[in-house]
């Protein structure tokens, strides 16, 4: 299938999910000069096939689990050990809900490389690399034969560290401390100078308590790097 059949045929497609995502990963393999799952792993269950029987959350669950909560459990559309985890959704669906659900089988699924979400006219291919910056390629049907976008999708069968970021998230963080340090002590010397400057006791109290709003708002960054941001699922250390 040439790159031009390939987006007339998924441009017209108005179907849902359920009935056409499996012929549009065959098509997309056939432009690709790539296997199908089925033609690659007969077993279809081995390590590459459709409908990956999961089980969600499995990163939290713990040696001995609590009887009374059963396992929930779960299919990832399209998967491929140690390559990639693939999920549909309808045309103009909630892409961002599709890759929640990645988020809550790659445990499960091995914790593949990549990371793809897909409403057959938006791709989304996001790293998942541990310790590295997570990176985003997002292209649609009608830019699909760009040869950027050629070469993230040939990645992901044949070489996903053709994707793997070059910034790990320990440099990332040690970049930012070193900015944050850098305002913490300009803001520190500025202040000092209001202190030393004070003449009476109400104006030292004043500027100590300006000390004390910006060692606040200091504590409150640094806490944000300890939150995982949703968006790109970057969670930074301190």
């Amino acid at each position: 299938m040439t790159p031009a059949e390939f987006k007339k045929k998924w441009f017209r497609f108005q179907g849902k999910e359920t009935s056409g995502y499996s012929e549009h990963f065959n098509d997309l393999c056939a432009m690709l000069g790539q296997q199908t799952p089925a033609e690659a792993d007969p077993s279809g269950k081995d390590f590459f096939c459709f409908q990956k029987r999961v089980v969600k959350d499995a990163e939290f669950d713990l040696d001995t689990p609590d009887a009374s909560a059963p396992e929930e459990r779960g299919f990832a559309d399209v998967w491929k050990r140690g390559f990639f985890a693939f999920e549909y959704k309808g045309k103009k669906k909630d892409l961002d809900a599709a890759y929640r659900q990645l988020l809550r089988y790659r445990e499960s699924l091995e914790n593949p490389p990549l990371l793809v979400v897909c409403d057959f006219d938006r791709y989304i291919v996001k790293t998942n690399f541990n310790g590295t910056v997570q990176e985003v390629y997002e292209f649609t049907n009608a830019e699909i034969d760009e040869p950027k976008n050629l070469r993230v999708l040939r990645a992901l069968f044949e070489n996903p560290d053709d994707l793997k970021p070059k910034h790990t998230t320990a440099e990332v963080t040690e970049k930012l401390a070193a900015k944050i340090a850098e305002v913490a002590k300009s803001l520190q010397k500025r202040e000092s100078v209001e202190i030393a400057d004070a003449k009476t006791r109400k104006q030292v109290n004043f500027a100590q308590r300006k000390n004390l709003r910006i060692a606040r708002f200091l504590n409150r960054i640094v806490f944000c790097f300890f939150a995982e941001d949703n968006r790109t699922n970057v969670c930074w250390s301190w």
